[in-house]
């Protein structure tokens, strides 16, 4: 009678094993932080072991897809920028031109006055900006590392932080991870008492 209770709880008991499986895996990401000299096969978490490479890793993806130099420089819109800039400097040289040219100038001079100035000061503005531009793209596609400043931010990071990152991200996943082992643990547990119960006859 005993024996029949024990195989009851089956699923039940796989169901906590299957949990702890998973709750241990994901445990062992982080911990321990330093290796445990256990004879051929140190025992150490796996963020702590490989913090380095993933921060390559990381770097890596950070800089070749996810925040290419190309994709940043897109990003700031160039010509835009330049129009929005050409458009301000000629709005101000107007302005002080406006203030600074003598009243006792006919309306015809000033006028003319105002809009060659405006005119070549926009124009050189604008030659400025491209050069400018063109001399900030070289150094940003040359000064520019984008990944390799992230790897120094993940190594930068203790491993109390790291963990704390990770598990932020990933909060929702990991559990259910857990649950997901305590799930399989129970099925395979009901399936052994469903075999032992067809043996049994029934």
């Amino acid at each position: 009678m005993r024996a029949e209770w024990v195989m009851w709880l089956t699923p039940f008991v796989g169901g906590a094993i299957g949990w702890f499986t998973n709750w241990l895996a994901i445990y062992l990401l982080f911990r321990p932080r330093r290796p445990w000299p256990i004879p051929f096969f140190p025992l150490q978490g796996l963020l702590p072991r490989r913090q380095r490479d993933l921060a390559r890793s990381i770097g890596d993806v950070v800089q070749t897809q996810l925040m290419p130099v190309d994709t940043l420089l897109k990003e700031l819109d160039l010509p835009a920028l330049k129009a929005s800039m050409t458009e301000a400097v000629a709005a101000h040289v107007r302005r002080r031109l406006d203030e600074q040219l003598p009243r006792f100038l006919p309306p015809a001079i000033r006028e003319a006055a105002e809009g060659y100035i405006t005119d070549f000061t926009v124009r050189e503005t604008a030659l400025l900006f491209d050069r400018v531009a063109a001399e900030a793209e070289e150094k940003l596609r040359t000064n520019l590392h984008v990944g390799r400043l992230a790897e120094e931010q993940i190594m930068a990071l203790d491993l109390d932080e790291l963990e704390r990152l990770v598990r932020r991200l990933a909060q929702r996943e990991l559990r259910h991870i857990e649950w997901l082992g305590a799930i399989l643990g129970f099925l395979i547990g009901l399936t052994q008492l469903g075999i032992w119960w067809l043996v049994q006859g029934g």
